[in-house]
């Protein structure tokens, strides 16, 4: 028979999964007028999957603090899967380039563990999908800027 933590344990590691699912079929429709615009929207939904529905982060907020030693290692697991799938629409997305260098070596990792620690806290916070969505929209943009600033000084200093 399995215990409360067990079942505890076993209920965050569904949770994570489909979110990750969940995720996974977002990033994958997501189209852009151009590279700023689809870095934008990456940021967005990866911070509202941790809003949605039944799989939204907040489980996961609660698991750091009651079980921190298995939900570390989990959230770190989540972390690696959500960059492995950044990665994957990168390649699909910009052709092999200095470009994509930069994407994946410097603004990938960056956006990645702002956004999903952004979702967490706001999951934390129990904000809905709606109050979030300004929020969310906010910092994307803050991230597609700071991604055009970091593409246009590296491809200058190419010049």
């Amino acid at each position: 028979m399995e215990t409360k933590p067990q079942l505890f344990r076993e209920a965050v590691e569904i949770n994570s999964e489909t979110r990750l699912r969940s995720l996974d079929r977002h990033l994958s429709l997501i189209a852009g007028e151009n590279q700023i615009d689809w870095i934008e929207s990456m940021a967005e939904a990866t911070m509202m999957i941790c809003l949605a529905g039944a799989s939204n982060a907040l489980l996961m907020g609660w698991a750091l603090l009651e079980a921190p030693e298995f939900a570390t290692d989990l959230y770190r697991n989540e972390i690696g899967s959500v960059r492995g799938l950044w990665d994957r629409e990168v390649a699909r997305r910009f052709p092999p380039s200095r470009t994509r260098e930069i994407v994946s070596l410097q603004i990938v990792p960056y956006a990645v563990n702002t956004c999903l620690a952004h979702g967490l806290w706001l999951a934390t916070l129990t904000h809905t999908p709606e109050s979030a969505e300004p929020l969310a929209q906010q910092f994307a943009i803050s991230i597609a800027k700071s991604a055009s600033t970091l593409l246009g000084h590296s491809l200058n200093s190419l010049l």
